[in-house]
């Protein structure tokens, strides 16, 4: 339907103004003067009585094409017209709609092809109504498309197009429970050091506040690099690179120096800084839908995933930035990342039997830690080798820094190793099931 005017009759002016619409829209349709103005009259009169004693009375005016031919709807809608009134007038519409005793819509048809209108009219109507039809669908369907590319774009900030592209679904309607793949991803977990401290003198609204901004530094950089995020735990992040660990490593070394750059600013507003750790691991991972049918979300899940949160927690005991697994480091190979990384332990970490080799990716050439990197490696393969004393003694030509691996490698040697009054090495007091491994016994 085509919507030809609209009035609001309430008084005596408007009645008027209304009757003389439906005047000169009867002329239009080639009804004569006598009958246009009758159908004028009968209209302002059904009006005037439906508005008596209520706030007035909606009118809209629409043409509408039909098998038997052209039809004029007449839709008058109020919701406080009397009843007796109401019961009345009923007969003159071909139409009604009425819930608990109120008046919704009163729709009167009047069949225009049946009062001798011209052929040519006839078809000159039929074509608009057409044409407006096919212009509204058009309308219609392009705002359905951009309404639905709007949605598609928003449900792409809370499910990743690279997840969609994963699982092989082309929107988000596709997901369904269950659905799941199989594949290589390395897994980033980053957390924020020192949270609960940072957090516990902030209002909610400056803590929201603060985390978002700390976001805004470090999650376009995921991107940059060819990841996407997984979820947000709290002020962790997890994050999978589907193009492997050389994106992952560089992700990580490109979010300590944005965030040692925001520091810079927190440091004014805040009077602190934050610091943040970054575990690495890579491996065989499932990834799919997770819940059930009134609530899913987007879910990577497998003992890769649960080591790369635990290597994030051992950067606190060890001081660094970030600690990368034995899969990733082997990732690597032949990549001048190299020589910035170094082992720095061996561990067996809490719910895993299993031993790792941990590395350390340090973000500075000049930092004292690469500049013993060989020695210390060398220190470190000594004392694996149950060589503690020889372990030993190579730590300590180290050159001066600080080093948190340093000091916790010297403190397991001088577990083992027997010193002589004069606090020199002499010997080595291995126990029964001694192992060089680091066992940690608790989630750091």
């Amino acid at each position: 339907m085509i919507e030809l005017g609209s009035v609001l009759v309430k008084n005596s002016y408007s009645i008027a103004k209304f009757r003389e619409k439906v005047y000169h829209l009867s002329r239009k349709l080639n009804f004569s003067d006598v009958a246009s103005a009758r159908l004028g009259a009968i209209f302002s009169e059904l009006c005037r009585l439906l508005s008596i004693n209520s706030n007035g009375l909606f009118v809209e005016i629409f043409l509408s094409k039909k098998v038997e031919g052209i039809t004029i709807v007449y839709k008058l809608h109020s919701t406080d017209v009397s009843q007796d009134i109401l019961i009345d007038s009923l007969d003159y519409f071909s139409s009604s709609r009425i819930i608990n005793g109120e008046l919704i819509t009163l729709e009167l048809e009047i069949d225009y092809n049946s009062l001798n209108l011209s052929s040519s009219l006839i078809i000159e109507l039929t074509e608009i109504i057409l044409k407006k039809n096919r212009e509204e669908l058009i309308g219609e369907v392009q705002e359905k498309n951009e309404e639905l590319t709007l949605i598609n774009k928003s449900l792409e900030k809370f499910v990743p197009a690279d997840f969609l592209k994963f699982l092989g679904k082309g929107s988000i309607s596709d997901f369904k429970l269950g659905d799941a793949l199989e594949t290589d991803f390395t897994i980033l977990f980053t957390d924020m050091r020192s949270f609960s401290s940072i957090s516990e003198n902030m209002t909610p609204n400056e803590l929201l506040e603060f985390m978002n901004k700390y976001l805004d530094v470090v999650v376009p950089i995921i991107s940059e690099n060819n990841g996407f995020i997984i979820t947000y735990i709290g002020d962790a992040i997890m994050c999978a690179f589907p193009g492997g660990s050389v994106d992952a490593a560089n992700c990580s070394i490109e979010m300590i120096k944005k965030v040692n750059e925001y520091n810079l600013s927190l440091v004014k507003t805040l009077g602190r800084k934050v610091r943040i750790g970054v575990g690495i691991n890579k491996g065989k991972t499932v990834i799919g839908i997770l819940g059930n049918e009134l609530r899913m979300e987007p879910a990577i899940m497998s003992d890769v995933v649960n080591l790369s949160a635990r290597l994030e927690a051992l950067t606190k005991g060890y001081d660094a930035d970030i600690i990368i697994s034995d899969s990733v480091y082997k990732d690597l190979k032949g990549h001048e990342l190299l020589s910035q990384i170094r082992q720095i332990d061996c561990v067996q970490v809490v719910g895993r039997v299993t031993p790792e080799k941990i590395y350390e990716v340090v973000i500075s050439n000049s930092d004292t830690k690469i500049v013993n990197k060989r020695n210390y490696e060398n220190a470190l393969n000594l004392y694996f080798d149950k060589k503690i004393i020889e372990s030993y003694k190579a730590l300590a030509e180290l050159e001066p820094g600080e080093d948190k691996a340093v000091e916790i490698l010297s403190k397991r040697c001088k577990e083992v190793v027997v010193f002589d009054e004069n606090g020199f090495p002499v010997g080595e007091d291995i126990p029964n099931g001694w192992t060089p491994i680091n066992s940690i016994k608790t989630k750091l």
